[in-house]
């Protein structure tokens, strides 16, 4: 397994500390670094993915322009998360 989908999925475990919080604590420090590490692993499993189907001698791009469009997707995504948690801690 390469090391960055090992750390993906590290990071998607909770932590010991932090599976003792409350399940319903949706603004825990573990529910927040669970929410961010989806969608940057996706983005670097999915960076993954093109760098590989661009070493192929066929490139498909209708299916390359569907990843970069998910990697775009994802990086919205976790840019969204950080507003938000950004905008409840400065309050």
């Amino acid at each position: 397994m390469p090391l960055h989908r090992a750390l993906c999925e590290k990071i998607s475990q909770p932590e010991s500390g932090i599976a003792k919080l409350p399940a319903n604590d949706a603004e825990s420090p573990g529910s927040h670094a669970h929410e961010i590490s989806e969608p940057l692993c996706a983005i670097l499993l999915n960076a993954e993915t093109g760098l590989r189907w661009l070493d192929q001698s066929e490139l498909d791009v209708v299916k390359l322009r569907d990843l970069m469009r998910r990697i775009l997707d994802d990086t919205r995504r976790a840019s969204d998360i950080v507003a938000r948690i950004r905008a409840a801690t400065t309050g």
